[in-house]
């Protein structure tokens, strides 16, 4: 039976991956705020057979608005994996640096856009360039060629929570 990783990035423009054993890239979702219907279905086809990587919000800074929908979103992520029983940790998060940030994939940047850009860069050595298609959208262009996004952070971040979960399970992290 399939093994499933699911890597939960938290946040109001947060994501979801999802991955087998063998690193190949399953799902990905952008997911539309304060919608559990929406997060619920996702997850349903994952529930046997998977273990999923939540980001767990940054408990520092201001106290702002964008806070608050972090800490709700955060919580309706943990109520929605309890609810479909889905076994899952919870990771720092990356701008606090520790555990998979740091020790799993060597970051070394300080400031929230360097380390985005390393989490771009980190999922494309990782996959070996097959998640550019996951992390990029198609868009509309009146001209014949086509054009893609920028690279995705969020959905940078959620395939490395995923990975984290694999290491996790597969070598006792």
């Amino acid at each position: 039976m399939t093994q499933y990783y699911i890597g939960i990035d938290n946040g109001a423009e947060g994501a979801i991956a999802v991955m087998n054993s063998n690193m190949k890239i399953i799902d990905v979702l952008k997911y539309p705020r304060e919608n559990l219907k929406v997060l619920n279905d996702f997850l349903k086809p994952y529930i046997k057979n998977s273990f999923a990587v939540l980001e767990r919000p940054f408990l520092g800074g201001k106290k702002n608005k964008g806070n608050e929908v972090t800490y709700e979103i955060f919580g309706t992520h943990k109520m929605n994996l309890q609810a479909l029983e889905i076994p899952f940790v919870l990771a720092e998060p990356r701008i606090n640096m520790k555990n998979c940030w740091r020790q799993q994939f060597n970051f070394e940047s300080k400031e929230s856009k360097d380390l985005k850009k390393e989490s771009i860069s980190m999922v494309n050595l990782l996959f070996d360039g097959r998640a550019d298609k996951w992390l990029r959208k198609q868009k509309k262009n009146t001209k014949s060629r086509v054009e893609y996004t920028k690279p995705d952070d969020n959905i940078a971040e959620a395939l490395l929570l995923a990975e984290y979960g694999r290491r996790i399970q597969e070598f006792s992290l």
